[in-house]
């Protein structure tokens, strides 16, 4: 039974290393970043800028869960794809099998001193000389195969740890951002100018708001011309329409929304029946408004930097068991919600198509 022994060892026994698929480069690089994120996280209770520090935590929690969820679906389908290729081996298992029993059963059955006994062995021996590379290829193949299938299975497994222990740092992180910036607004007068407040009341609709703000008076700041074509959409965003005079884009529930560009906050809280509005004046006559949030930061007057925190998207956040539904079998609801952006220079409408960077906008 050499020969048998011989098949369990190649099948068994140790194969070259196999190259970890895309899938899994993907995901163990999106772990590490959420990783990272939770290191973020802990280094931003001290941080002297904590709004800044959580900001910056908030956005590697989601570029992470983002980047994760990609993976998670790569390795999802390579899974399923090498579960049905390794469902159809066995055939070729059992042809390997049989090949080897029925060498060594010729082998066995020669006797040496027969007339014919030489010739016959060396016969055998040229058969196995032969069928031993390519059982062996096919051994390694097979292991290989093996391999990577238990690799995937643990990397799914890993992997959706991860995901729930980053969905539970980034709505912590969210919250210790909305609770920073309450304290650093804390002492300072609410938002109850009268001239702001009559604008409100007597809006019509956004583009009326807008036109008012845009003939108050406003601060002398530097030109950004210069930016067309490099303003950041929020992430996750997808493009519903680039349709004049503005851009309707579909975001993750709870994402964080940035301002693309330093400037000064003009409005940030509810306007008719839009939900939230920011309103920022990069420079004078300029503003750029996102309308469709469901938390809106600051008040009007406030000095904004570039990347600093507009507010947070409305809806309910992601949860993890809808996520793992999604990616197993792709009927997962991922909860969206829909921001307006709109930009204005003077009296008219700037297309915010050639301000910002597109590139980066998933596909719908």
């Amino acid at each position: 039974m050499r020969w048998f022994a011989a098949c369990l060892c190649l099948l068994l026994g140790s194969s070259p290393a196999f190259a970890q698929p895309t899938a899994a480069q993907a995901a163990e690089a999106a772990a590490a970043d959420l990783a990272q994120a939770a290191a973020l996280l802990t280094s931003a209770e001290g941080a002297r800028d904590r709004v800044s520090a959580l900001t910056e935590t908030v956005q590697a929690f989601e570029a992470g869960l983002g980047a994760l969820r990609s993976g998670m679906r790569q390795v999802h389908l390579a899974r399923t794809a090498l579960e049905a290729e390794l469902a159809g081996t066995d055939a070729k298992v059992h042809r390997l099998l049989g090949a080897l029993m029925s060498a060594e059963t010729q082998t066995r059955v020669v006797d040496p001193t027969h007339p014919n006994g030489p010739l016959a062995s060396a016969r055998a021996s040229m058969i196995m000389a032969d069928i031993l590379p390519a059982l062996q290829n096919e051994a390694d193949g097979l292991r290989a195969r093996l391999d990577e299938l238990e690799r995937l299975r643990l990397l799914q497994s890993g992997a959706e740890a991860t995901l729930r222990e980053g969905l539970d740092g980034v709505r912590t992180a969210r919250a210790e951002l909305a609770a920073a910036i309450a304290d650093r607004t804390a002492g300072e007068a609410a938002t109850d100018d009268a001239t702001l407040q009559a604008l409100v009341n007597s809006a019509d609709t956004l583009d009326g708001f807008a036109s008012s703000l845009a003939s108050s008076e406003a601060v002398e700041t530097a030109s950004i011309a210069g930016l067309k074509g490099t303003l950041q959409l929020p992430h996750g965003a997808t493009l519903l329409r680039d349709q004049r005079p503005g851009l309707t884009l579909s975001v993750p529930a709870q994402t964080l929304v940035i301002a693309p560009v330093a400037g000064t906050l003009r409005y940030a809280g509810p306007l008719l029946d839009l939900g939230d509005v920011a309103i920022l004046e990069p420079e004078q006559g300029t503003l750029i408004v996102y309308a469709g949030l469901g938390q809106a930061f600051g008040q009007a007057g406030d000095i904004l930097s570039a990347d600093a925190p507009l507010g947070f998207m409305g809806g309910e956040d992601t949860r993890a068991d809808q996520i793992l539904i999604e990616t197993r079998d792709g009927t997962g609801h991922d909860p969206r919600e829909t921001l307006y952006i709109e930009i204005r220079q003077g009296e008219a409408h700037s297309d915010p198509a050639e301000w910002y960077d597109l590139t980066e906008a998933e596909e719908p």
